[in-house]
């Protein structure tokens, strides 16, 4: 029963969108009384976002390597990160308002290359401390990267190319520290006197 003058305030689910509601989203029965007359379910017409397409997949590191190549070496002034996460994960919706679905389950991971670029399941899960990373023994040169998204019956995909660093190739050259002058050869440690052979 309500109070006299009184209204009922109806709530909506968190990001629920068009079309996800059910059947009979209200239902009203009305008393004369002591007497219960026929119910009845009134027109309610909800105007919710629809999404409508997907945003580019952002990479924070589009150049990864595996942690047991060269590329990963401290020796290295300028070394391959071993992986990355989504930076930008957006669903365009109805009113050209984009949708932040950054930690959400619904949004599924999948790589091209799995035995070379290794994915997480989804963008919900917690502590990971990388969602894509290379892997050993990998011998792509690349992957793709595709998330899925999926808001009630819609279903919007996108994707993004993660590069893979190899060393290419390596030259060695021998110098004295500190120089001694011109030298065509290593003979000596350092400017010892005398000389030293290694």
């Amino acid at each position: 029963s309500l109070p006299q003058d009184s209204r009922y305030r109806i709530s909506v689910m968190r990001d629920a969108p068009a079309g996800s509601s059910c059947t009979h989203a209200l239902r009203v029965s009305l008393r004369a009384c002591s007497e219960r007359l026929a119910c009845d379910e009134p027109p309610l017409e909800l105007r919710l976002p629809t999404p409508i397409g997907v945003r580019p997949l952002v990479l924070s590191q589009p150049n990864i390597g595996p942690s047991a190549s060269f590329v990963r070496s401290d020796a290295l002034s300028m070394r391959a990160h071993e992986g990355g996460v989504i930076s930008e994960a957006l669903v365009i919706m109805s009113g050209n308002a984009d949708k932040n679905m950054m930690g959400d389950s619904r949004v599924s991971l999948k790589s091209s290359e799995p035995d070379c670029v290794e994915v997480a399941t989804h963008l919900s899960i917690d502590g990971a401390r990388y969602r894509y990373r290379a892997l050993d023994g990998g011998t792509c040169s690349r992957a793709t990267i595709t998330a899925t998204f999926t808001l009630g019956t819609w279903v919007g995909q996108a994707a993004a190319i993660v590069y893979i660093v190899r060393p290419k190739s390596m030259r060695v050259a021998a110098y004295l520290y500190p120089s001694c002058g011109l030298v065509s050869t290593l003979y000596t440690l350092g400017c010892a006197s005398p000389r030293t052979r290694q």
